[in-house]
């Protein structure tokens, strides 16, 4: 007779395969040491399924699955046999314990999942900001280009523009017209320009520093997935995922659309073409591509992220310099071919 074995909530139990109860060890009832212990549990025997082992004398089958047969039997009968072995005096003093357990998991879970949370905020801070400051910018623009129109014509770079206004708005210090034409603005109305460029050049910078910032932290908590897509994307895409653990779940294709749902959705309406990526165009590889090609790099990229973000989140192990090498033999195939 097989048993099976199976570790939930307070202890191991052990069911015939029959789905008859056999009996089961439970845990010390302390809720960190549980926690631990089922924290542990699938990497090596735990102590009370060596004991429970030995006890019943039967050859054992593990259940992980809890979509399996067994594991909703014991879902449903677990506080009963806890209660009847005096696990917990009553259903009151079991649903605390209990409560305290999940708690400490998922404090565990959320510090382990921390650092992919830090990159979520902080690539949609960036990308706030940058929204912002061009919409400023114009706005800026329009207003000063009442003054001084030819300016905006002349220097089309946003961080030049703002820093040449940060420093005198005053037409005779900015020397890249011959002429102007434009309204007269008094000392007040150039005071105040002055100070709303130097307060979007502050923010610039801070945009700047937050861009250091999360680059650093996604080669930190993700190198392979930074490696082979670029920091910031990647910190883009995991944002849009939700999380590192469920990019690392979802397969390429998915990962290739990230960004392109709107479009998709349009798609599967018959409302337009099917879209080929999502922000992975934004990777340099896809736009230096030919534009036939755009969509087959798009998609051996996407295949790479996918791998390297479970690299990532199930082995931690820092396999950059393999994945780029692998990533540029790929890209120069593609290129090949076509040759």
């Amino acid at each position: 007779m097989k048993a099976i074995m199976m570790t939930y909530l307070v202890g191991c139990f052990a069911y015939k395969d029959n789905g008859k109860f056999m009996d089961c060890e439970l845990f010390p009832k302390d809720p960190v040491i549980i926690a631990e212990k089922i924290k542990n549990a699938g990497k090596g025997e735990l102590e009370e399924e060596q004991k429970l082992k030995k006890r019943i004398k039967c050859d054992c089958v593990y259940a992980t699955d809890f979509s399996n047969p067994f594991f909703l039997k014991l879902r449903s009968e677990f506080r009963t046999i806890a209660l009847r072995k005096g696990f917990a005096k009553s259903d009151q003093e079991l649903n605390m314990l209990i409560s305290k357990v999940n708690i400490l998991l998922s404090s565990k879970s959320l510090e382990k999942q921390g650092r992919d949370k830090l990159i979520i905020q902080t690539i949609r801070l960036v990308d706030e900001l940058d929204t912002d400051m061009n919409n400023m910018t114009e706005h800026l623009r329009e207003w000063y280009g009442l003054h001084f129109p030819e300016l905006s014509r002349t220097v089309k770079d946003q961080e030049r523009f703002i820093s040449l206004l940060s420093k005198s708005p005053n037409k005779d210090d900015i020397k890249v017209t011959k002429s102007s034409s434009g309204m007269i603005f008094d000392e007040d109305d150039l005071d105040q320009v002055k100070r709303f460029s130097k307060s979007l050049l502050d923010m610039s910078k801070t945009r700047d520093k937050l861009s250091e910032y999360v680059e650093n932290l996604s080669k930190e908590t993700m190198p392979n997935t930074s490696a082979v897509a670029g920091p910031l994307l990647a910190a883009r895409l995991v944002a849009l995922a939700g999380g590192l653990e469920r990019m690392a779940k979802m397969p390429s294709s998915k990962v290739q659309l990230l960004g392109a749902e709107k479009a998709l959705f349009r798609h599967l309406k018959g409302q337009g073409k099917a879209p080929k990526y999502g922000i992975l165009f934004s990777n340099a590889d896809v736009q230096q591509a030919e534009k036939h090609l755009k969509g087959k790099v798009a998609r051996l990229i996407a295949s790479r992220i996918s791998m390297a973000s479970k690299i990532d989140f199930y082995s931690k192990k820092d396999q950059t310099v393999q994945m780029k090498k692998e990533l540029e033999r790929k890209l120069k195939n593609i290129v090949g071919e076509e040759q």
